[in-house]
């Protein structure tokens, strides 16, 4: 399905385009109703759909879906595209899928985009206007895992994290990702995947107890001479399993501590970095039960 010049719109409570088992769509123009494109919708549907916008995306419904890949997928967001939604911007579920944004995606009270499983990439080198910014979590890993780039910004104006990933991941930034919470990878109480950070940029957890980086299940966090980890309450938080801290830039706690962990390795600066700081409004450094090395 493909439509370039005139818009398609759903004047009920209905989709822009319902496909029941997967399909294609590239969009030129507006695409809109209370859900704006659904494919794979069927519950034994197991062909993915790909969307690619270039237009607008509307989900007016307030729990409507700007972009829903009921059965894996892809979505890709052209420069000057916009998915907007009173729902989630973009859902992929099960199996896998992948979104790639360089305009922008807004969901007003859900996540911004979700994969069950497989990656998110905002941005690009030389593509810093990019952005995902939704009411709960800008971006939401389900229990498969995956893995987020970011070049440019992710924003939970609410009080979600700015990434929140269930079972682990990887999460690589390059300029701005911020919300109640920073980055929590690995939130799911089963989960028993580590999680993997790498921070060039700026992760601002602004909530009364958030946390920079949260890895839940253990993991490895480094932050390199461009990166700041700010956070209300600890900077990085690696809980429940062994994890490893290198810092090059700069980490802070402002109410709690600059980096707590239940077990494992901190490296602050090097023989050539000097300018490295890990500061907490309790403690820099605090290790659990587990005990650990700085």
């Amino acid at each position: 399905m493909r439509f370039f010049l005139a818009p398609l719109a759903s004047n009920g409570t209905r989709f822009g385009v319902y496909g029941l088992t997967g399909g294609r769509v590239t969009n030129y123009r507006l695409i809109t109703g209370s859900a704006g494109v659904a494919l794979g919708a069927a519950y034994s549907s197991t062909i993915a759909g790909t969307v690619t916008n270039f237009g607008t995306i509307a989900g007016t419904g307030t729990s409507g879906d700007g972009v829903s890949l009921r059965s894996g997928g892809s979505v890709r967001n052209a420069a000057g595209g916009l998915i907007a939604a009173g729902g989630n911007g973009i859902r992929i579920a099960d199996p896998a899928g992948a979104v790639v944004n360089f305009g922008t995606v807004v969901a007003t009270t859900g996540q911004g985009a979700y994969v069950f499983s497989g990656s998110v990439t905002n941005g690009a080198t030389g593509v810093l206007s990019a952005l995902i910014s939704a009411g709960s979590d800008a971006v939401g890993l389900g229990a498969g895992g995956g893995s987020v780039t970011n070049f440019a910004t992710l924003a939970s104006t609410g009080t979600g994290f700015g990434v929140n990933g269930y079972r682990g991941g990887g999460v690589t930034n390059y300029a701005l990702i911020t919300g109640a919470a920073g980055i929590g990878l690995g939130v799911g109480y089963s989960s028993t995947v580590a999680g993997t950070v790498r921070n060039f940029g700026t992760v601002a957890a602004v909530g009364t107890g958030g946390d920079g980086v949260f890895l839940g299940s253990g993991g490895y966090v480094s932050n390199a001479v461009s990166g700041l980890i700010a956070a209300a309450y600890d900077g990085i938080r690696i809980d429940d399993f062994s994890g490893a801290v290198s810092n090059f830039g700069t980490v802070f706690g402002t109410v709690a501590r600059g980096a707590n962990l239940y077990a494992g390795i901190i490296t602050n600066g090097a023989t050539d970095v000097a300018t490295a700081l890990i500061g907490g409004g309790l403690d820099a450094v605090r290790f659990g039960r587990g005990g650990g090395t700085v």
